[in-house]
C-alpha cells in the first residue's frame, strides 16, 4: 500500500531517435527548461512568487525522495536532468560569488577596465553573504513548510 503522492508529474513517453534527431529533440527540451527556468527567476525577482513558496536543499530532497518512490524511474531521470539545467543555470547569473558574477569581471578586464582586486574581492564576498542569507532563509523555510510550524 502506497500513500497517494500530490504534486504535478508529467506525463512523458519513450521514444527512440537516431544521433541528429536525438541532438535536436534534447535541444528543444533544453531550451524549454531554459526559458522556464529563466521565467521563474523573472517572477522571484518582480515579486511574483510569494517567499513562503522558495524551496531550498530540504525541500529539494523531499522532492527527490518523492520522485524516488514513483512507479517509473523516468519521473526521478526527469527532474534530476531539470536540476542539473537549473543548478547550471542559476551558476552562469551575472551575481557576485556565482560564476557568472566572475565572468562579468573578466569580461571587464578583456575590454581594457582595470577592476582592482581588493574590490573584486568584497563584490564577491558580500556575494557570497546574500547567497548564504538565501539558502538560509530557503532551507529556514522548507522546515517550516515539513513541518507546518
Amino acid at each position: 500500500d502506497r500513500a497517494p503522492i500530490m504534486g504535478i508529474v508529467p506525463e512523458y513517453t519513450f521514444e527512440r531517435f537516431g544521433l541528429f534527431e536525438g541532438v535536436k529533440q534534447a535541444s528543444k527540451i533544453f531550451v524549454g527548461v531554459f526559458e522556464d527556468t529563466l521565467g521563474g527567476v523573472k517572477m522571484l525577482l518582480t515579486g511574483k512568487v510569494k517567499a513562503k513558496d522558495i524551496s531550498g536543499p530540504v525541500g529539494i530532497v523531499k522532492v527527490v525522495g518523492d520522485a524516488s518512490r514513483s512507479q517509473s524511474s523516468g519521473i526521478l531521470v526527469w527532474l534530476l536532468a531539470i536540476l542539473s539545467v537549473n543548478v547550471g543555470i542559476f551558476n552562469l547569473l551575472p551575481f557576485p560569488a556565482l560564476d557568472g558574477g566572475r565572468i562579468i569581471f573578466v569580461i571587464l578586464e578583456l575590454v581594457g577596465i582595470k577592476v582592482d582586486k581588493k574590490l573584486e574581492e568584497r563584490v564577491h564576498t558580500a556575494g557570497m553573504l546574500l547567497l548564504f542569507g538565501l539558502i538560509i532563509f530557503a532551507t529556514a523555510n522548507d522546515i517550516f513548510n515539513i513541518f507546518k510550524l
